[in-house]
């Protein structure tokens, strides 16, 4: 699928985001986000959030 730019891989046990973009070369680039305090990026739709937005309601205890 040649449409696909980007994908994201949210992991729920801890503030970590991987976002893979593909490069001009048509290489999947890792982008890594961690940290409570990160500010995540999704390129493809010209995004930025800060990571505990994504973790809202995301309770760690429980997982």
């Amino acid at each position: 699928m040649t449409s696909l730019q980007e994908y994201v891989l949210i992991d729920p046990r801890t503030y970590r985001v991987d976002v893979f973009r593909r490069t001009p070369q048509n290489r999947w680039e890792l982008f890594n986000f961690e940290g409570a305090d990160a500010e995540v990026e999704f390129a493809s739709i010209n995004f930025h959030c800060p990571m505990q937005d994504i973790y809202e309601d995301v309770d760690f205890e429980l997982v």
